[in-house]
């Protein structure tokens, strides 16, 4: 009997006649699998399970797509395709550029790179507001988008206007009424 000719390998594989049954040689990307409890055939593997590619390409919820011989990961907005450190595809969050130098303001990773999602405050040093007032705001945000682009970034500390000086008794104001802080 050539047990060839009932095999099932598939085209992704060579037959082997055996004695009392056939062996599946199967191409590169392909694996030996069973089928209805005995049959030899040639099967994909699944390269995202043996290559690590799930874990690789989850994050930031993006999905591996397997292919021969290999995988590839479709990351979602705010994560970008990279090559992790044995050449293989991973998701990776955008970078956005370093932090910029904010005048009258500070933050404590100033001049480090953020990776979407992540963001970080800056506080307005003392005298200075976000709208000049002493009562205004003295913190603001600074994001990493999905584009790879930092929001915030146009916000500015403003020195504070001191409120006109009273009037006093036997007394009289010398020099610029209001005063601005600094």
């Amino acid at each position: 009997i050539d047990w060839c000719l009932v095999s099932r390998c598939g085209k992704n594989g060579k037959c082997h006649d055996g004695r009392d049954s056939y062996n599946c040689e199967c191409d590169p990307g392909y694996k030996v699998d069973i089928v209805d409890s005995s049959w030899q055939t040639c099967a994909n593997i699944d390269e995202c399970d043996t290559l690590g590619g799930y874990g690789a390409c989850s994050v930031g919820a993006g999905r591996c797509v397997d292919g021969l011989l290999g995988y590839k990961c479709d990351c979602v907005t705010g994560y970008e395709n990279v090559k992790n450190s044995v050449g293989l595809d991973s998701c990776a969050p955008v970078l956005c550029a370093a932090l910029p130098r904010k005048e009258n303001a500070s933050s404590i990773i100033e001049g480090q790179k953020l990776s979407y999602p992540e963001m970080t405050y800056f506080f307005c040093h003392a005298g200075y507001s976000l709208d000049g007032t002493v009562t205004g705001q003295t913190l603001f945000e600074m994001s990493c988008g999905a584009d790879g682009v930092l929001t915030g970034t146009q916000n500015e500390c403003k020195p504070v206007l001191c409120p006109v000086a009273p009037a006093a008794p036997h007394a009289k104001v010398v020099g610029a009424n209001p005063v601005h802080f600094g």
